[in-house]
């Protein structure tokens, strides 16, 4: 049954300026789908697509998961969406007696000029005109329609902007003397909120605003609400009714839904479900609006200009991205992609969106996915698979009795987004399975490595570290690539270490002795020799001379007085500066070899005679010194008498 608009109370407003306006819209577009309509509204409005079209129009082409960003490349044109304008040409085209033929009207006035917005009574499915027409002011015109708002039947004035009004059409002016036409269609039962808008330049009118408001309800078209609770009961019978279960029988049901809008108009629930297109926007309110409605906690994650879901199964957070799961491609092997985004770790999802390291790092972070164990590939069983086709190889490292070890990975051809994210999978189902040698159980860490060899080549393998409890090892182990490590009770040490009264730093996680210059984790920066031992006090090291403190061994920078009483500079980096510096906006002179600072007259090697203060720090103007009057020039600071 299709009921039958009813029209409410109309209102229109004058803004000025328009900036507001625009801005407010802007947010509305990319915020989440509890954004407030700070607006009151008029009556009765449509939204513009023929879903037939939009449908028939749409481009398969998958979103490619491969791309640099998170927004897709285009294979095909996309149609854009069905809103159209026209202006009237002439004058005789708009008049009192054609606007009164219109079941409603609504008008709002400024500087003696007077917009007024006309339309009929609207149903679903089917294209409302919405017809502006102006009078007074210069007769120089310009008309837009801003994107519309969706509320559900009851929702109040809180829904969501159903396409991105940031995008040309809903940003583009359309001039003339006497008024313009506007089509859009609704999609879904409910209420849509409408915002158009006039300028006048020559009458200073910037932003002269009607709204109107409009409610349709059609079995036909169903509200956006009642979409998601009807996929949810269908859900709830076709699966076990386990979390898991039912999250993945939602992700499919979503990707089955709409397609990537390429042309990044529309970005909300009500376009993804009704028009069958949508940004990432559109994935993740879906998404989430299904998880609600079963009852499976779930959250918003934004990053390089894109968002996804966190989902919370079985009391474990992992992060879902249906966005760059849309596809009917499978471009690598076996390797299932509508999948490949489903229930991953923080650590994973931030190669595909590398924003995301920060999220996660951040103390206010509340959605920590550190687990796989509800990864589509983990619990379809393909990540065992992957990982059974290593064993062979594995198994002759441990049978060899290594301890650190690396095998190539089978993926090299892949992109780094895909086969980084792929062997993360594989890795943790390796460190599943029981391994051992001689019957004795072998405690096995793999990790996923790719590696960049040019601006176009990488390399991806597997780095494992294995322990075997029968043979303990003990002190100081080379092995044959020159990696050294260090055993103590057995056991592989890492960070900083007191060995024979030396300090040395074993990384965390593979144990390697560092070499060279480091920083440590909490921010200290020292020099480890060739033998992994701390540096301490002077070094010369490639040509040049630094400074490590006694006791701490941290690296100097900045003025320094070494233990013997000379003053010296060392740069940011460490190394030791000579001649005529400028530090902080004053000069100073570092004797050339021994990098002491000058204080006193001092004649520079190209002849020219200055004074540094006790400081170091050339003078300038008159001084006096030692009871004599002296004077250096202003610019130079050379000594003229």
């Amino acid at each position: 049954m299709i009921g039958a608009t009813m029209p409410m109370a109309a209102i229109a407003e004058a803004m000025q300026p328009q900036e507001t306006a625009e801005q407010q819209a802007q947010a509305d577009a990319t915020s989440s789908d509890t954004d407030k309509i700070e607006e009151t509204t008029s009556s009765n409005a449509t939204d513009s697509s023929d879903p037939t079209s939009d449908t028939q129009g749409n481009s398969d082409t998958p979103v490619d998961a491969t791309n640099a960003t998170d927004t897709p490349t285009p294979a095909t044109p996309n149609p854009q969406p069905s809103l159209r304008a026209q202006a009237n040409s002439t004058p005789e085209a708009i008049t009192t007696a054609a606007e009164t033929g219109y079941a409603h009207n609504v008008t709002a006035n400024q500087n003696g000029v007077t917009l007024t917005l006309s339309w009929d009574d609207a149903a679903a499915g089917e294209p409302t005109r919405f017809h502006l027409s102006a009078t007074g002011g210069s007769g120089a015109y310009k008309f837009r329609m801003d994107a519309p708002f969706y509320m559900n039947p009851g929702e109040g004035y809180f829904g969501e902007m159903v396409a991105d009004t940031s995008r040309g059409q809903w940003m583009t002016w359309t001039s003339s003397d006497t008024g313009c036409d506007y089509e859009f269609t609704m999609t879904a039962s409910g209420r849509y909120y409408y915002r158009f808008y006039l300028q006048d330049a020559q009458s200073s009118v910037w932003s002269l605003r009607v709204a109107a408001e409009a409610e349709v309800s059609d079995d036909a078209h169903p509200s956006i609400d009642q979409i998601i609770t009807n996929a949810v009961a269908q859900c709830r019978q076709e699966t076990n009714g386990s979390e898991y279960d039912m999250a993945l029988w939602l992700h499919d049901w979503t990707l089955d839904q709409l397609e990537y809008d390429l042309s990044l108009n529309w970005c909300s629930a009500e376009s993804g479900l009704t028009r069958h297109q949508g940004t990432c926007e559109s994935y993740q309110r879906i998404y989430s609006k299904l998880l609600n409605a079963a009852g499976i906690a779930n959250g918003r994650i934004t990053g390089n200009g894109h968002t996804w879901n966190a989902v919370k199964i079985d009391g474990k957070w992992c992060q879902m991205d249906l966005t760059w799961d849309d596809t009917s491609e499978n471009w690598y092997g076996d390797l299932d992609q509508r999948h490949l985004y489903f229930g991953l770790t923080d650590e994973l999802m931030a190669i595909a969106h590398s924003d995301h390291a920060k999220n996660y790092r951040a103390d206010s972070y509340a959605y920590r996915s550190t687990d796989l164990s509800n990864n589509y590939f983990i619990r379809s069983g393909k990540a065992d698979e992957w990982a059974e086709a290593y064993a062979d190889r594995i198994q002759q490292h441990l049978d060899a009795r290594e301890t650190i070890f690396s095998i190539d990975a089978d993926n090299q051809s892949f992109p780094p987004s895909i086969s980084g994210i792929q062997n993360g999978i594989v890795a943790y189902a390796m460190n599943q399975r029981n391994w051992e040698t001689n019957n004795a159980a072998i405690a096995l860490a793999a990790a996923s490595r790719i590696s960049t060899v040019s601006s176009s080549s990488w390399a991806a393998a597997f780095d494992f570290a294995a322990e075997y409890p029968e043979e303990r090892k003990e002190g100081w182990s080379k092995l044959d690539n020159g990696l050294t490590f260090y055993y103590k009770d057995g056991e592989l040490v890492h960070g900083e270490q007191k060995i024979d009264g030396k300090w040395y730093y074993f990384a965390d996680g593979t144990g390697e002795m560092a070499t060279g210059f480091t920083t440590l984790p909490y921010g200290k920066k020292v020099y480890y020799g060739g033998d992994g031992a701390m540096r301490y006090g002077e070094q010369k090291i490639d040509g040049k001379w630094y400074y490590f403190a006694d006791g701490t061994g941290e690296m100097a920078t900045g003025f320094t007085t070494l233990p013997y009483g000379k003053k010296v500079y060392y740069g940011g980096d460490g190394a030791m500066r000579y001649g005529e510096q400028k530090i902080d906006g004053k000069w100073y002179y570092f004797a050339d070899g021994t990098g002491e600072m000058a204080t006193g007259f001092t004649t520079l090697p190209y002849g020219k005679k200055v004074y540094y203060g006790g400081d170091g720090a050339m003078r300038y103007g008159e001084q006096k010194i030692d009871g004599i009057a002296h004077y250096f020039d202003l610019e130079t600071g050379e000594m003229l008498y």
